[in-house]
């Protein structure tokens, strides 16, 4: 079975999805680009129609859908706000998540646990949620603090 009909099955009621490789197509050499702030970077990723495509499905299935995403500087934050409301008009503003790095407290230890703080903060009733991510340090990360509740956005590809 496809993780995508576990979910509509389950008592899972919400989806985190990544976007930089799972929503928006992400090629390593983005990174320079990415680290100088590059105006309107986000804006023009291309999108993963058929990633899209599920999420809209699991919100046509009563699914909470959310976004939880990092980026580096407030600017790309924005960029990747009004990329969502273009691409993805589904997903509710309140459930737009975006971690900027240079905002937070971290170190190379706690770095791959900052979304699985942050998805446990917003879901404050231990509600049930899966993560689909690209990243496995997070998507192990994640793991280690709720079992399965990270997955690889491949589980959603037929």
């Amino acid at each position: 079975m496809m993780l995508i009909d576990e979910i509509i099955k389950s008592k899972i009621n919400n989806v985190f999805f990544d976007m930089d490789g799972v929503l928006t197509e992400f090629n390593p050499n983005d990174k320079p680009r990415i680290l100088r702030n590059e105006p309107d970077f986000y804006l023009n990723k291309r999108p993963i129609r058929c990633i899209l495509e599920k999420a809209k499905i699991l919100y046509e299935n009563n699914v909470e859908i959310f976004i939880m995403s990092i980026c580096h500087f407030e600017e790309q934050k924005h960029d990747k706000i009004k990329w969502l409301k273009k691409y993805a008009p589904f997903i509710k503003t309140q459930n737009i998540h975006i971690i900027v790095l240079n905002n937070e407290k971290y170190d190379k230890e706690t770095k791959d646990y900052l979304k699985v703080t942050k998805i446990q903060e917003i879901l404050k009733n231990n509600e049930t949620y899966i993560l689909i991510e690209d990243n496995h340090k997070i998507i192990k990360a994640t793991n280690k603090v709720v079992r399965n509740s990270a997955h690889h956005l491949s589980e959603l590809l037929d």
